[in-house]
């Protein structure tokens, strides 16, 4: 898993030059035009905060705006190494001294939107996650079947909670991705429930999808509630982590049987911790940069692709030869995918081919998908593989086609 440091990652060509125009009045050039820079000011007693009031993505440079000095300070860097247009940046009388340039914050409304929008996809794919455990399991271990139901509550609770506050927040962007919901997650969830017999609460399907996306709402004033339901979450997710590794112990050491099999345990643990990760750097009001965020998102996303390509193949029947052959050429491009992401990247366009060639992958396996979820309703293929799983992997690569368009749009691939 890859881990979030605490604090953002800043250039050293950005800090050397907040150190260079905290020095007398200079002047700085970029692109030929000249900057002039006020002399730093004497150093406040109290913590401030400069808000980023502008960004010039054209010269990769922001400016900043303080309640104490009346110039705007222009600062520039070869990468930006902050989501500029929501953060802000903090100075104490120490680093002020050093001219260091500290960590990127979160505002609120961005803070709640970006918290629900992270429920309302992880908070479901959690559930399933339950459901499929549950599904999985022989008579004999009833009592790990009662455990996954449990969990599909607890986390049918937290999607509950969210869509009660999250209608008007969420943008219009993720809510037409198709990462919450499909046009066939009802009827998936119906079949499903029928050829298991697990009950599968689908009044929350119907509630999410009355939701409206930018409705006016202020989403500063539910700032408390999202935070309070992020905590609550890492706990339930972190609870669930500790029972799918109990599940997969067991399956190593041949002490339990499941329908599931060992890769699919560490699959969805993998997307637990992932989504473990993503609201922990929320309750910080972290902001990561765009290019380190594609690399952690391409990094694993490539692999959760291959892996669901890799799924779909053994879990068919052996005669369906064409979805087969399909099914592992996609698990090997994706494969291929994951070991070009690099561990770091110099200037954003290093990721920028790479990133163009994932969206057109991706967009076929999404394709893929979609018409095996079809094909899996209407009983038209053979296989293992029951119908909520196949929409449930559709909205994972809905997911990540939005992230990729992101990344596109934000490093201005």
């Amino acid at each position: 898993m890859t881990n979030l440091n605490d604090n953002v990652n800043i250039t050293e060509s950005l800090v050397a030059e907040v150190a260079e125009l905290a020095d007398a009045s200079v002047s700085k050039t970029d692109g030929g035009d000249s900057v002039p820079v006020r002399p730093r000011p004497s150093a406040p007693k109290e913590r401030f905060q400069i808000k980023l009031s502008a960004f010039d993505q054209n010269v990769e440079s922001f400016l900043l705006f303080s309640d104490f000095a009346g110039q705007p300070w222009k600062i520039v860097c070869e990468i930006c190494g902050i989501n500029c247009p929501q953060g802000i940046i903090e100075f104490s009388n120490e680093q002020m001294g050093g001219g260091t340039c500290l960590n990127a914050y979160l505002l609120p409304g961005d803070f709640v939107r970006e918290s629900l929008e992270l429920h309302l996809f992880f908070g479901r794919i959690m559930k399933e996650h339950s459901i499929f455990l549950e599904a999985g399991f022989v008579g004999k271990d009833a009592a790990f079947a009662q455990q996954a139901e449990m969990f599909q509550a607890q986390f049918a609770e937290v999607l509950r909670e969210t869509i009660s506050l999250a209608n008007g927040v969420v943008s219009q962007e993720t809510f037409n991705s198709g990462e919450w919901l499909t046009d066939k997650t009802l009827r998936a969830e119906q079949i499903t429930q029928e050829l298991s017999g697990i009950p599968i609460d689908s009044v929350i399907t119907a509630e999410e999808n009355r939701l409206l996306p930018d409705a006016g709402v202020n989403p500063v004033n539910l700032e408390a509630q999202v935070s309070a339901l992020n905590q609550k979450a890492i706990g339930l997710a972190s609870a669930l982590v500790q029972f799918k590794t109990t599940v997969l112990e067991g399956i190593l050491q041949c002490k339990l049987f499941t329908f599931n099999f060992p890769l699919l345990i560490i699959h969805i643990r993998r997307e637990a911790l992932f989504y473990i990760q993503h609201l922990e750097r929320l309750q910080r009001h972290m902001v990561i940069d765009f290019v380190r965020e594609a690399i952690e998102e391409e990094k694993f996303w490539n692999r959760q692709m291959a892996e669901h390509a890799l799924f779909i193949r053994h879990l068919l029947d052996p005669t369906e030869t064409g979805l087969i052959v399909k099914s592992e050429s996609l698990a090997r491009q994706f494969e291929r995918l994951e070991q070009k992401v690099p561990g770091s990247v110099q200037n954003k366009t290093d990721i920028g081919p790479l990133t163009r060639e994932t969206i057109k992958a991706t967009r076929a396996l999404r394709d893929f998908k979609a018409a095996g979820t079809e094909g899996l309703l209407a009983c038209k293929i053979k296989s293992l593989i029951i119908p909520l799983l196949a929409d449930h992997v559709l909205r994972e690569a809905n997911h990540y086609l939005r992230i990729l368009n992101r990344s596109k749009r934000d490093l201005q691939l």
